[in-house]
């Protein structure tokens, strides 16, 4: 009743309550506007329960509502309780998957996230061990991941699919301490990158280029051949593919002659290690400088007899 007319409230129709409505078109129909003008159900439990929403059908439900910590919450049951989202109150935090009940940050997720599209990320990402980021279809794609596998301590990797079986292979890894290994490298330049095979297993690591006795062991002195150094041909050619000229060696000739200065990548030979050549050289300029300090001594003996006969000739005539 209002201003002392009676008027229609609630109207129950065909099994249909409706509120505010009088043609209700489903179980429950409310229509109207509430406090403020704002359309509301007003669902208010006890100090010791939780407010909220139940689903349910063929004995397994929904749960939708406000905890009595203050915190909204969306959970299932299928004979136990299991939380699948909860907005902290406190916070506003959002934890999702299973058990995700006291997110620490903005966003939790207990599980996988697939986005479709795009991800846009303003500030900062934290992926944690064993976690995993994909993007790409069935070839090509991209992880990042966190896997204490690939090193002794845990590893930042990109890996992507690399065969056409859809197998992922580490392609980049960033190690705990910040070094970093890539899984192949391009062919075909004659640029100085210094790497190894061994801190990354099956990987090749950026490494520096290093000549300090702390990382060798088993140091004799080098027996060089300098025939075989001398065998070797200076070349001038042209880089396949590019407008690019160059000079220097063929690996294959050198690999006969002195295989030690020869580069090997992907069990086939790759380069020459032209720093390596130069201390072939430098033992050979030693024995060539020592060669001539003896010539040069004779030389001086030489002419101090020289000199010795010319001033007994002297003195004869």
């Amino acid at each position: 009743m209002k201003n002392g007319v009676l008027s229609e409230d609630i109207r129950i129709s065909a099994g249909n309550v409706g509120i505010g409505t009088t043609s209700p078109a489903r179980l429950l129909d409310i229509k109207g506007a509430g406090a403020g003008g704002n359309q509301q159900v007003l669902i208010n439990a006890s100090d010791n329960g939780d407010a909220g929403l139940r689903f349910e059908t063929l004995g397994d439900a929904w749960h939708i509502g406000k905890s009595t910590s203050g915190n909204f919450f969306f959970y299932d049951t299928d004979g136990t309780a299991d939380t699948r989202m909860v907005i902290q109150n406190s916070t506003g935090n959002v934890g999702i998957g299973s058990g995700e009940t006291n997110p620490a940050t903005t966003l939790e997720v207990n599980g996988t996230i697939r986005a479709i599209r795009t991800i846009s990320i303003l500030n900062t990402i934290d992926v944690g061990s064993g976690a995993t980021i994909t993007s790409g279809g069935t070839y090509g794609g991209m992880n990042i991941t966190t896997d204490s596998g690939l090193t002794s301590g845990p590893a930042f990797s990109v890996i992507t699919y690399l065969n056409p079986g859809g197998i992922y292979n580490a392609a980049l890894t960033v190690t705990a301490p910040g070094k970093v290994a890539v899984y192949s490298l391009a062919a075909a330049t004659a640029n100085t990158l210094c790497y190894d095979t061994t801190t990354v297993n099956g990987m090749n690591t950026l490494s520096t280029c290093s000549s300090s006795r702390r990382y060798k062991e088993d140091i004799k002195p080098l027996i060089v051949d300098k025939s075989k150094v001398f065998q070797l041909q200076p070349v001038s050619f042209k880089w396949k593919g590019r407008n690019e000229s160059g000079v220097g060696l063929i690996a294959e000739d050198v690999e006969p002659v002195i295989p030690e200065i020869v580069g090997y990548y992907d069990g086939r030979i790759e380069s020459v290690e032209y720093k390596l050549l130069t201390v072939y050289l430098l033992d050979i300029v030693k024995k060539q400088d020592k060669t001539i300090q003896e010539l040069e001594q004779k030389n001086r003996q030489v002419e101090s007899r020289l000199a010795r006969l010319e001033g007994q000739c002297a003195k004869l005539c």
